[in-house]
């Protein structure tokens, strides 16, 4: 059966342990900068080191031992083709218009023509209300003239 340590003795138990992993670090950087400086080479070493690549993986090295972690899975994409947004998402595309074109010269080329009729036939009003006035005018001076006769 394990006895279990008392609480002061895994303190001291953790300090060493903490104490042996600096004194390891350290001495691998000192190993790395004396190897550096016997082969006149400028690289250096790195005991500790997390890079990571454009394609979302993460690169942890630890004296010297690495491992890949990918950090970006895709669960969509969305992607601007000029004149529309397109998500694509578990197999189903969606596209949503960003531009919106509407063709206006044929409904322009019948508004004008319209307004060219509807001021045509205003002037032809116009002229034979005016006719028609006048005409009127006529009979009512003959109707006064019967009157004061």
């Amino acid at each position: 059966m394990l006895a279990r340590l008392a609480n002061r003795d895994m303190v001291v138990l953790g300090h060493g342990l903490i104490a042996l992993l600096l004194i390891v670090v350290m001495g691998v950087g000192v190993t790395g900068r004396q190897l550096t400086k016997l082969t006149f080479e400028q690289g250096y070493g790195q005991a500790f080191a997390i890079t990571r690549d454009e394609a979302g993986v993460y690169t942890a090295a630890v004296l010297g031992n690495s491992t890949r972690i990918k950090s970006v899975y895709e669960l969509a994409s969305c992607n601007n083709i000029g004149t529309a947004l397109k998500i694509e998402a578990a197999g189903v595309c969606l596209t949503v218009p960003t531009v919106i074109n509407i063709e206006l010269a044929p409904t322009i080329f019948w508004f004008k023509e319209w307004r060219t009729q509807f001021v045509t036939k205003a002037i032809e009003t116009k002229l034979d209300l005016r006719g028609y006035s006048y005409e009127f005018g006529q009979y009512l001076d003959e109707f006064f003239r019967w009157i004061k006769r």
